[in-house]
């Protein structure tokens, strides 16, 4: 069998693929057949890594007040589409503007490096943040939200964790409604609110702030609402947190 080869035969070890109970299956396992298996092995770790891993997240890059339901407006996405159920829709630099209702998995609203304005989420109907089925985080470190109605706004989800952050930076809240149904964390930086805004804290909802932090509004214009059906704590600070809406 090996007649036509001088180098010495590799010694044959066997390996065990499957052992149902009374049946033992093996073939036999050479160095090559060692590589082989090893090499798909690999391979195949490689494969179900990149599918656990979520894909770089949708990047708003449409002008101001741009169309945030068209995909052109943002990078990263896929196939080309806006944000949906199981991304995270990053609006950095400029206002998204949404018109009728969407659904989406996060959001990270902030004030990117080098942005030439803060981000800011505006539009009418309303911006569903669904979590999408896998607990996806949303984030507020600084920019705006203003809805043209007060019918208009965003929701966050049952199950859903929104967390409100950013030393210093201001969160506008300029129109519209918030509603949370999920856990909302507010650690620093005031929300800043005008134009008759309100935010409804939901049955079984929570919200809690972990700072002496201030809710404001602009005097100019209507003073807002913040509707509490759920949990409201104050879990540390040295003082007390200041409202200055109903």
């Amino acid at each position: 069998l090996f007649a036509h080869s001088l180098q010495r035969p590799t010694p044959i070890r066997r390996a065990t693929i499957c052992e149902p109970v009374g049946i033992r299956f093996s073939f036999p396992m050479t160095a090559a057949w060692f590589k082989k298996l090893s090499f798909v092995a690999l391979a195949f770790a490689v494969v179900t890594l990149s599918t656990s891993l979520r894909a770089d997240k949708p990047v708003w890059a449409g002008n101001n007040g741009g169309n945030a339901n068209s995909g052109s407006n943002w990078t990263n996405t896929t196939n080309g589409q806006a944000p949906g159920n199981s991304d995270t829709a990053h609006i950095g630099n400029g206002s998204a503007a949404f018109a009728g209702n969407s659904t989406i998995g996060g959001l990270e609203l902030t004030t990117d490096t080098g942005a030439t304005s803060p981000g800011k989420l505006e539009g009418s109907g309303t911006v569903t943040f669904s979590g999408g089925g896998a607990g996806i985080l949303s984030t507020w470190d600084s920019g705006e939200i203003s809805f043209n109605t007060p019918s208009d706004g965003v929701v966050f989800e049952t199950g859903v964790t929104l967390n409100i952050s950013g030393a210093g930076n201001s969160h506008k809240f300029s129109g519209g409604s918030i509603t949370n149904k999920g856990s909302s964390n507010w650690t620093d930086g005031s929300i800043d609110t005008s134009n008759g805004v309100s935010f409804s804290n939901n049955s079984g909802a929570t919200f809690t702030n972990s700072f002496d932090g201030t809710i404001s509004y602009d005097s100019a214009t209507t003073r807002g609402t913040f509707v509490n059906s759920g949990n409201f704590t104050k879990s540390s600070g040295a003082s007390n947190s200041q409202t200055e809406i109903q």
